[in-house]
This record gives structure tokens, sequence and C-alpha cells, in this order.
């Protein structure tokens, strides 16, 4: 049984991460005019894209057959995460942050594309986001993308010590070196999702 944790649209600084990646100001103003006539109508857009989007999240999470990729894992993810954040050892933490919380949106363990369906949704949220407000283009989108991406293969092509990518896929596996009963919990989980697959 996925485990029932919500994220609730109580947790602005959770909800901020989701926009603020994508290079905007703290004040998104109207450019064409007016000193900021169109700002309130931007912020307005941004927050209702903003929810739109920790719903879909928050439902992808919690979907049947789900019992280790749940919003429990983003919770974990995002402690390890906030630790490099705090250490000062995230070039680009708003990236991280995006990347993390769509890494694992498409999770079927029976497919072997969810890394890139992840991606293409995240790339969708971007888009959605960018028709809501007049956001100024970034490089995040593909940084993002890129971690989304690396979460496939982690150790295929090592990232580079002490890079975001580094820190990004450390995060991601941290249950592999927790203690027992944590590493139980996962490894439960985690056969639960691939039922599908024999013991043997």
């Amino acid at each position: 049984r996925p485990t029932e944790t919500r994220l609730t649209e109580t947790e602005p600084s959770r909800r901020l991460t989701l926009t603020e990646g994508l290079g905007r100001s703290d004040s998104v103003t109207d450019d064409r005019g007016g000193g900021g006539g169109g700002g309130g109508g931007d912020r307005a857009r941004l927050a209702e894209r903003t929810r739109k989007w920790w719903r879909i999240l928050h439902d992808k999470h919690c979907a049947a057959g789900r019992h280790y990729h749940t919003l429990e894992h983003l919770r974990n993810y995002h402690a390890q995460l906030r630790r490099y954040k705090a250490a000062g050892r995230l070039a680009a933490p708003a990236v991280c942050e995006l990347a993390l919380f769509f890494h694992d949106a498409v999770y079927d363990a029976r497919r072997a594309d969810n890394e890139l369906q992840s991606a293409q949704l995240f790339a969708e949220f971007c888009a959605d986001l960018r028709r809501a407000a007049d956001l100024p283009p970034s490089l995040h989108l593909e940084q993002a993308a890129g971690l989304i991406l690396r979460t496939a293969n982690h150790m295929d092509v090592p990232p580079a010590e002490g890079s975001d990518a580094a820190a990004f896929l450390d995060c991601d596996l941290h249950t592999l070196g927790a203690a027992p009963h944590t590493y139980h919990r996962y490894a439960e989980g985690v056969r639960l999702e691939y039922a599908h697959v024999d013991e043997a």
C-alpha cells in the first residue's frame, strides 16, 4: 500500500521552488508599461498553475502500485538535498529541487522509459508556467531535465566529483546506506513494485 503522505497547498516554501527555478524574480512585473499593472495578474496565474502542478505531482506519487516511489521518497530526498544546500555544496539548488520533484513523476516498473517520460512531463510544466506569465528564458529546463535523465542509470557515467549531478544522485541513492530498518522498508517497497518479476 503506498504511503499516504500529503503535499498540501499550505506549504508555500515547497510551492515556490516549482516556479523560482524557472528564473523568475520575486515579483513578476509587466514590461509593457503601467508600472506593474500586469504583475498581479501574472502572479495570480502562476499561483493557479503551481496549484495545478502540485495536484498532478501529488496524484502521480499516490497512484496505486507505488510502494517506495511515493511522496515519502520525495520528502526524504528533499531532506538530503537541503543538507547539501545548507552546506553551500550546490551550484544551482533551485534546478536540483525542480528536478527532484519531477524525477519519479512517471513511474511504471514495467517500463524502461520512466525518466524520459518524467523529463517530458517537466518540460510540459515549464511550458505551462511560461504561458501563464512572461517568464524570462533560462537554461534551467535543460539542466533539470538532464538531472532527471541521469537517474535512469546512476553510475553508468559517474558524475564529476563535487558537481550538482553527483549530489543529486547521492541523495537519490541515500537509502542504500541508511539504517537497516530504513533499508528494509525500501527493499520491501521496491519488491512490491516489481511483484510481476519472479523471485528467481
